[in-house]
């Protein structure tokens, strides 16, 4: 092929090519403006599916709304028209005035015997009168009977007296339903303490009537089954400490608070005060547990702690029976081969994860990790002497970085972080000038441990 031939050939397919591209820029913001529109349009399209999904939950959220206030509304008229039926059987139920109705009745039937008697022979006379007064009083004593103590002896409110840490649970019980001695739920109060108010006050919020009354916000039933339970007879302060004692008891909420597990004992009493965590709403401000706890533990410190100068670190648990590792020489321990020779500078107790870790002393609390170690919540408590106590493996603290605490609060729970084979307490102790030094805490915990 000649030349002039092949260079026609290319000129034509440059000008092809120029001309391609030239039609590609003259296209090209065309192109563009139409995968702008198309983006606009799938994103306007993705935003309007989105808002219908929004409403069509907010719409659900309604429905749901709606059949609760309808069945709250249907448990209410349920529950007034109980109560309707409930107060036309009161004088009845009410064993005192049904005991007095009859015995006024037997008197009345008695005392018309006893006339009749009086006038035909005096030794009859005397007879009836006896078997009169021994029926009525029978009668009364199967009509009212009397209240048994559930502790015998052994009534915790005689227990409890100074008791700190219940104490201080009362207060924060009071403090959170905002209540003192005299209060009536809505905010009025009372003066008469011969027994429970009994108002019923409306609460909107709930769309029901409460009778919650006193420091501790008892209705009428709960406040009569507990005041039968502790034997009282007024609506006096001391009655109602002991009242809330006795509930307390009940729920499982004070052997919860002996055992320095004072989360759990929060917990517990979610069953019966509304302010608390876990409760079922009563048109009341609830509260979390670490707001609960951070003013617990404020009342417990204005009561001086625990009322000792120190604490065993774990309630419940004891030195031989706990004991996984103590002081000195080992093989093996945390994560490391049986074998292996090591010197343990504290001593460890079995805890379950979770469990309070109380503090021994009164002092200061100082947060530190050691991965490797102890654990990234471990915790350096500096007694009021000088002396250092460490907490190690901690599951996760309790108490904030320079909080100042008592003896047997609770700082921290147990755990298994850091170099750690199970879950247990690892426990050092370093005495005031020891020049980083640890000695066995073992003799100190025992002594605790025996009360001395």
């Amino acid at each position: 092929m000649s030349d002039g031939v092949t260079k026609g050939f290319a000129r034509k397919a440059a000008y092809v090519a120029g001309q391609a591209a030239r039609k590609a820029v003259d296209e090209a913001p065309a192109i563009a403006a139409d995968m702008a529109r198309k983006k606009y349009q799938e994103q306007r399209q993705r935003e309007q599916t989105a808002k219908r999904r929004v409403e069509e939950y907010e719409r659900k959220i309604r429905d749901q709304w709606e059949i609760q206030q309808r069945q709250a509304a249907v448990v209410a008229r349920l529950e007034a028209e109980r109560r309707e039926r409930a107060d036309g059987m009161a004088w009845v139920n009410n064993p005192l005035r049904m005991g007095l109705f009859c015995s006024l009745c037997l008197f009345i039937s008695c005392t018309a015997n006893l006339e009749n008697a009086r006038r035909q022979n005096t030794a009859e006379f005397q007879a009836l009168t006896e078997q009169a007064d021994r029926a009525i009083l029978n009668w009364i004593k199967r009509a009212i009977p009397v209240p048994s103590l559930p502790w015998g002896d052994n009534n915790p409110t005689r227990e409890a007296t100074g008791d700190a840490k219940l104490q201080a649970f009362l207060d924060t019980i009071a403090h959170f339903e905002g209540a003192d001695y005299t209060t009536i739920v809505g905010g009025s109060t009372f003066s008469d303490f011969s027994d429970h108010p009994r108002q019923r006050v409306a609460i909107a919020s709930i769309g029901d009537v409460s009778t919650a009354a006193g420091r501790y916000q008892f209705t009428d039933t709960t406040w009569d089954e507990f005041a039968q339970k502790v034997g009282v007879s007024d609506f006096s302060p001391e009655s109602q400490d002991k009242a809330a004692i006795a509930l307390l008891e009940a729920i499982g909420a004070l052997a919860k608070l002996n055992r320095g597990d004072i989360d759990g004992a929060i917990r517990a009493a979610g069953k019966r005060w509304a302010s608390f965590p876990g409760a079922l709403g009563a048109g009341q401000p609830q509260y979390t547990t670490e707001e609960i706890r951070e003013k617990f533990e404020e009342f417990l410190a204005q009561q001086g702690g625990s009322g000792g100068d120190r604490a065993f670190p774990l309630a419940g648990r004891s030195m031989d029976a706990d004991t996984t590792s103590p002081f000195g020489w080992r093989n093996g321990g945390g994560k490391r081969a049986a074998s292996e020779r090591n010197f343990h500078n504290g001593h460890d107790l079995a805890c379950n994860i979770g469990e309070p870790l109380l503090a021994v002393e009164a002092g200061r609390v100082e947060h530190f990790s050691d991965t490797s170690g102890v654990g990234p919540y471990a915790v350096r408590l500096v007694a009021e002497d000088g002396g250092k106590w460490i907490y190690g493996h901690n599951e996760r603290h309790l108490v904030s970085d320079g909080a100042e605490v008592q003896a047997g609060q609770p700082i921290a729970e147990c755990g298994t972080r850091g170099n750690s084979s199970g879950p247990h307490l690892h426990i050092e102790y370093y005495p005031p000038g020891a020049n980083g030094e640890a000695v066995d805490p073992a003799p100190i915990l025992r002594e605790i441990e025996a009360g001395k």
